[in-house]
């Protein structure tokens, strides 16, 4: 993945892909400078919230000035041809929206739940198929493992001093992570008791009481 956070995107278009693509990049810390005559209601309440810089007009050369990533987002196929051209002559980076050829970068569709970032990409044949794949996801990946990893970085950073044999710490380590009950546990009992529960495990199998 590409570090974008304090660099500047250009995007072109001011449509429901330009605010897909706005909102992926605010997620990722860049600074966004957005060119359209006309925007969406979303995108107007980011200027608004200082989020964004955005020039209501049509684009025009020169628009592209430091930008780190460019993204040709308008529905109009000569104005993203425009854009296209101009990145490539600058070596910038650019992703053309309606000409997945030509994009020299692919934006994937991305589930968050904390820590935990799962990314799907069609390398631009179709993202509505990968947004499809990403809601399945979200299914399976519910809101509860945010506070499960919390929870397992927690416990991996006690489990560096409570073993220090590398081997097997890996060895309680996985069980940890793999084992769905302890998730299940988690959802149950929640942050604090079912970390009570896990060193009091570990204990046990330290003392050879508990082989896992």
């Amino acid at each position: 993945m590409l570090d974008v956070r304090g660099r500047l995107a250009v995007v072109i278009g001011g449509g429901a892909v330009a605010e897909r693509k706005v909102g992926t990049l605010l997620a990722y810390g860049a600074r966004v400078r957005l060119i359209s005559p006309e925007i969406t209601q979303r995108l107007m309440q980011y200027a608004q919230d200082g989020l964004i810089e955005v020039h209501q007009r049509a684009y025009r050369p020169g628009d592209l000035d430091e930008a780190f990533l460019v993204f040709a987002a308008t529905n109009q196929s000569e104005v993203n041809r425009q854009v296209y051209h101009e990145a490539v002559q600058r070596g910038q980076l650019v992703n053309v929206v309606d000409r997945p050829e030509w994009s020299l970068f692919h934006v994937p569709s991305t589930l968050r739940r904390g820590r935990l970032q799962i990314s799907i990409s069609t390398a631009g044949a179709s993202p509505a198929m990968a947004r499809r794949i990403r809601k399945q996801l979200e299914k399976q990946f519910d809101d509860w493992y945010a506070g499960y990893l919390d929870w397992l970085a927690e416990l991996r950073g006690e489990l560096q001093w409570l073993i220090p044999d590398s081997g097997k710490r890996r060895m309680a380590y996985q069980m940890f992570a793999e084992e769905e009950a302890w998730l299940e546990k988690y959802r149950r009992e929640g942050h604090e008791r079912t970390l009570q529960e896990a060193r009091q495990w570990i204990g046990e199998w330290l003392r050879g009481n508990h082989l896992g």
